[in-house]
């Protein structure tokens, strides 16, 4: 298995216990890709209050659409 097969395996299993409510499993998935978003969101906007408010929205719009994430769909796109 591909390190990048692991970590989909990871990131599908944190989706689906975050699914079922459990908080800390969508914890670490923002912890795990907060700077690459908000890296992101630094490149097109170039202001750190900006960035950081974008970010938390970034966040804010996976945790709703978690009910429509198709498990076999890559996680970090």
């Amino acid at each position: 298995m591909s390190e990048a097969q692991l970590a989909g395996g990871i990131d599908a299993a944190l989706v689906a216990r975050a699914r079922q409510g459990e908080m800390v499993a969508f914890e670490v998935l923002v912890v795990k890709y907060q700077r690459r978003v908000a890296a992101t969101v630094r490149r097109l906007v170039h202001e750190d209050r900006i960035t950081e408010e974008l970010t938390q929205e970034v966040f804010l719009s996976v945790f709703v659409a978690l009910p429509s994430f198709k498990p076999d769909g890559d996680f970090a796109a």
